[in-house]
């Protein structure tokens, strides 16, 4: 939609992108050390960049399944690859979904993108950089309708910008929360 005739440019910039559900995991090569694959969810289209250092495989498909005539290999990074990638679904650098899930990340979030969501999902992230998604994917939201957080080992870190969110529905946590009566009454979700 980026590309248009200049009479179509209304419509395509009055076109709002807003996806179901946008998600981002990494999973590491069983075979090959420091090879990983990330791969980009947007509702029924996936886009899979895998790599080691600075070659990487990029595939496209619709449903799970890659389409062959898709793939392409570029002599880039593919952490580099995913900055610029981005930007092509989000408005104004703000993507927008219904739910974002961002899953076994081991890398910080794009500083170009954020993200606007009602509901959150960061399951096995990486220390540090759980609370830098958790900041990048909230930061225009403010509120979320549910918030499920399941990254261990960084209780102390995560916490307190938990508290400082408004969750109106569910809030799902395995974190050791240490949290006080104060914290507790300022939680509005009900499960």
């Amino acid at each position: 939609m980026q590309q248009c005739s200049k009479d179509d440019r209304n419509v395509v910039d009055s076109t709002k992108l807003r996806f179901e559900k946008f998600r981002i995991s990494e999973k590491l090569s069983k075979w090959v050390q420091e090879k990983t694959t990330i791969r980009v969810e947007i509702d029924s289209f996936t886009i899979w960049l895998t790599g080691k250092e600075d070659l990487t495989k990029i595939d496209r498909g619709w449903k799970g399944e890659p389409i062959e005539e898709l793939s392409e290999i570029k002599h880039e990074n593919r952490f580099e690859i995913l900055q610029k990638l981005l930007p092509r679904f989000s408005r104004n650098g703000v993507i927008e979904a219904d739910t974002v899930e961002i899953d076994e990340i081991n890398f910080a979030p794009p500083e170009s993108s954020k993200f606007k969501c009602s509901n959150l999902k960061l399951h096995s992230i990486s220390n540090p950089f759980a609370v830098e998604w958790l900041k990048k994917t909230t930061e225009v939201s403010g509120s979320l309708k549910k918030l499920d957080v399941r990254c261990w080992g960084q209780d102390e870190q995560l916490w307190p910008e938990i508290a400082g969110i408004n969750v109106s529905e569910s809030l799902l946590s395995e974190l050791n929360t240490n949290c006080n009566d104060e914290q507790l009454e300022n939680l509005k979700a009900m499960n």
